[in-house]
């Protein structure tokens, strides 16, 4: 059962949703001269937003009606209505209400900043002035996604059956005989579904470097900027679904025959079924995935890395300071309620009534008939109610910072303790580093599912006989057979994780 409503609920998707990408700009500047004057300041801003509204209603019902009545009334009409009565109601009665929905939203930002007085690959063999400081750099990234899902699903499927048999003889012997044959078959089902699928992604990525690295001259280089990174990446997420299920079939067959002094009449056999196969089922399934990505790197320094110089005259600047902020997090509310009803209820009536007429309804005297009396109810029952959830949230968060001063890769005399090859005077410290990290997951789920199941079955054979010898002698026989089922599950599965990595380099680096 539940494969099958998961089906068609994936057969009639409906796809909602959007995706929005956003890439971050490159900003540098490269300047090449006698003297490298101080690099302008950088600011990057990014803020991208997907919201996403969902609302979706299915209503289905299904109902059928079905009777048969057969009143034959005999007046000094002996012999009359004796030819078999067949009544019969076969029903197929569906309702199915369905919602599917599929919500993907994704932002991409990418931020580049290099900010630096520099000669970067120059082959001149001296630079007559200092490299100057490298400008500031700022760069913001904000991003969220918002979805939100509302699905309604309900079925009603109703079935009604009903045979009526009613002859009257008065004054009219031997009428009425034939057999009676009165049977309803039902097949009533009622199915509703709600399937939901959304996923969201913020990925964010930050490289900044500010320092005059990689310049083959002379002169030593000046003070890098700061920089300062914030990222913040949200997801939420919010779903409700809603599943009702009605399956209803009632059969009911009523044989009432009636003699007034009319002798061996009704003697007919009576023949009275029901079968029923009634269903309702309610289901929901939801599958939510959310993940936050981020990166920083940022560099500050002001070095001569890979300088092919002979001397220095000046120090290498100060590194500036590192500033790092990461904030993830993702939120998800996921509400199910599933109901299921299934119920069938099943009657059959035998009542003859015999005043003054000797031999009637089942003679056992041999003088009329000895019709018999069969009764069955068959019913198979059930209700399904069932929600199914799963959530995965993942934050991964990685930051990498250095600040320092230095001539990396090089042979020579340099008193801080790292060799150069140009006997440069000491290499200043690199500025403060601060890195944080805030990661959160937060999900809350609520299901509720019911389900109720009701079979009655009803055989009644009333005969009453006034003044009639020998009359509802014919054998009875009554039966019931029932399948009854009610079940209700839910199922969640969450998974939460959150990774941080931090890595920080603080001072001169050769």
């Amino acid at each position: 059962m539940r494969s099958r409503w998961l089906k068609r609920a994936l057969l009639g998707a409906v796809l909602s949703g959007g995706a929005l990408v956003i890439g971050g700009g490159i900003a540098s500047a490269d300047v090449l001269s006698d003297t490298v004057d101080d690099a302008a300041a950088i600011v990057q801003d990014q803020s991208a937003s997907n919201d996403n509204s969902t609302e979706q209603n299915s209503d289905a019902q299904a109902e059928t009606q079905q009777t048969n009545v057969n009143v034959p009334v005999s007046v000094l009409s002996s012999g009359s209505n004796n030819g078999d009565v067949h009544q019969s109601n076969d029903a197929h009665t569906n309702a199915a209400a369905g919602n599917a929905n599929s919500t993907e939203q994704g932002v991409q930002q990418d931020q580049d900043a290099t900010s630096g007085g520099k000669d970067s690959g120059s082959s001149c063999d001296k630079c007559y002035g200092d490299h100057e400081d490298g400008g500031d750099v700022d760069q913001g990234q904000e991003a969220h996604n918002s979805n939100d899902t509302e699905q309604n699903s309900s079925a009603s499927a109703g079935t009604e059956q009903t045979n009526i048999n009613v002859p009257v003889s008065i004054l009219s012997s031997g009428s009425n005989n034939g057999d009676v044959h009165q049977s309803n078959d039902g097949n009533t089902k009622a199915e509703s579904f709600n399937d939901n699928a959304t996923t969201q992604s913020i990925g964010q990525d930050q490289l900044a470097t500010t320092d005059d690295a990689g310049s083959p001259c002379d002169k030593c280089g000046g003070s890098a900027g700061d920089i300062v990174q914030s990222q913040d990446g949200t997801n939420a997420n919010s779903t409700t679904q809603d599943a009702t299920s009605e399956a209803t079939t009632h059969q009911v067959n009523v044989n009432a025959p009636v003699s007034i002094l009319s002798s061996g009449s009704n003697n007919g056999d009576v023949h009275q079924g029901n079968d029923a196969h009634t269903n309702a089922a309610a289901g929901n399934a939801n599958s939510t995935e959310q993940g936050v990505q981020q990166d920083q790197d940022a560099t500050s320094g002001g070095k001569g890395s890979g300088s092919s110089c002979h001397s220095c005259y000046e120090d290498h600047g100060n590194g500036g300071d590192i500033v790092q902020s990461q904030s993830g997090s993702n939120e998800n509310a996921t509400e199910q309620d599933a109901s299921a009803t299934a119920t069938t209820e099943q009657t059959n009536i035998n009542a003859p009534l015999s005043i003054l007429s000797s031999g009637s309804n089942g003679s056992s005297c041999g003088c009329g008939g000895s019709g018999d009396v069969d009764q069955s109810n068959d019913a198979n029952t059930k209700a399904e109610a069932y929600n199914a959830n799963a959530t995965e949230q993942w934050i991964g968060q990685d930051q990498k910072a250095t600040s320092g001063s230095g001539d990396g890769g090089h042979d020579g005399y340099d008193r801080s303790g790292y060799g150069d090859g140009c006997g440069c005077h000491e290499s200043r410290g690199g500025g403060d580093v601060t890195q944080s990290q805030d990661g959160s997951n937060a999900n809350e789920t609520k299901q509720d599912a019911a389900a109720t199941a009701e079979t009655t079955q009803e055989n009644k054979n009333l005969p009453f006989s006034f003044l009639s010898s020998g009359s509802n002698g014919g054998d009875v026989r009554q039966g019931n057979d029932a399948h009854t089922t009610a079940g209700a599950f839910n199922w969640n599965e969450t998974k939460q994780g959150i990774w941080q990595d931090q890595a920080a380099w603080l001072g001169v680096i050769a």
